[in-house]
């Protein structure tokens, strides 16, 4: 990115990657805790262990599944605070390019929804191993970011 598109975003500190990094732990450690008893119900668990992998019908129903439930965990925060409940923790937010708490389609529509994507196309799951490393740039904004035109900044 160059400079005059890094000037676009409003001043507001940054969030620390530490801080980043944590809140996406805390968000996927409750997500995986509520997805459990699905994955445990349906008998996919059992079959994981075995080490069968799932066909494509069954990942579209794990991905929707899990779509559904990082709205209901997430929706309401990230349309009014720009957060999810690991970044309302750790007081950290999304904000646009003005600092403000993002459009829906932005928090959800293009940070989210295009890796999610990813993972039921296995040539792009790689994507999801480069994301986050693009928060070791100077701006400190991974893929997603920089895809929706956001930045997560302290609260």
């Amino acid at each position: 990115m160059n400079e005059s598109n890094e000037e676009n975003f409003a001043e507001t500190e940054l969030a620390s990657r530490a801080r980043r990094f944590f809140a996406s732990s805390i968000d996927a450690i409750i997500q995986m805790f509520l997805a459990l008893p699905f994955f445990i119900y349906s008998g996919q668990l059992e079959a994981i262990s075995k080490g069968v992998k799932p066909d494509f019908d069954t990942a579209l129903i794990n991905g929707l599944f899990g779509f559904v439930v990082y709205l209901l965990l997430n929706g309401y925060f990230l349309k009014t605070y720009g957060q999810t409940i690991g970044k309302k923790l750790l007081s950290i937010r999304i904000a646009s390019k003005d600092g403000a708490v993002p459009h829906v389609k932005q928090s959800i529509g293009l940070r989210f929804v295009p890796l999610y994507v990813c993972t039921l196309i296995p040539i792009l799951n790689v994507l999801l191993v480069i994301d986050p490393l693009f928060i070791f740039r100077k701006d400190r904004k991974c893929l997603h970011d920089l895809v929706a035109g956001t930045q997560v900044v302290k609260a």
